[in-house]
């Protein structure tokens, strides 16, 4: 296929939009291998988490997805990068077990072992690595 799009919702909720650029069926491992993904992630109130990836997998029966290849997750100011993450429906949680870097304005964290949850708006790092905190130059009044 030369794009896909598909739309999961689960009790009336939409879970999630997957749209890739190419998309090859595979009918007898049951999984959609995808080029050019980029996937948003809904919580409530219509916020989202939009991750982008080189390619991704996904499992047709049970919705598992696995994303490769320059992953980003992009929440409001805040992006994570890393090389696979992986969506497990049932929780409705990302992980990202491998380095993972977290930037925004204020601050860059590393580390691995990196779960969202999705529908609580939670992060876990299990393993911190450093944190910065960007400072911005002190202005004295006037």
């Amino acid at each position: 296929m030369e794009s896909l799009s598909l739309t999961e919702i689960q009790e009336g909720d939409k879970r999630w939009v997957l749209a890739g650029q190419k998309a090859d069926f595979h009918k007898d491992r049951l999984e959609v291998s995808i080029q050019g993904v980029q996937v948003d992630f809904f919580r409530q109130q219509g916020q989202h988490v939009r991750v982008k990836a080189q390619e991704g997998l996904l499992n047709t029966k049970t919705k598992v997805m696995t994303l490769k290849g320059q992953v980003e997750l992009e929440s409001g100011d805040t992006v994570i990068k890393t090389s696979v993450a992986t969506y497990l429906p049932g929780e409705r949680v990302l992980l990202a077990l491998e380095e993972v870097v977290m930037e925004n304005p204020k601050v860059r964290v590393t580390g691995k072992e990196l779960r969202v949850e999705l529908a609580t708006r939670k992060m876990t790092l299990g393993r911190h690595q450093l944190t910065e905190v960007k400072a911005v130059a002190w202005k004295p009044r006037s």
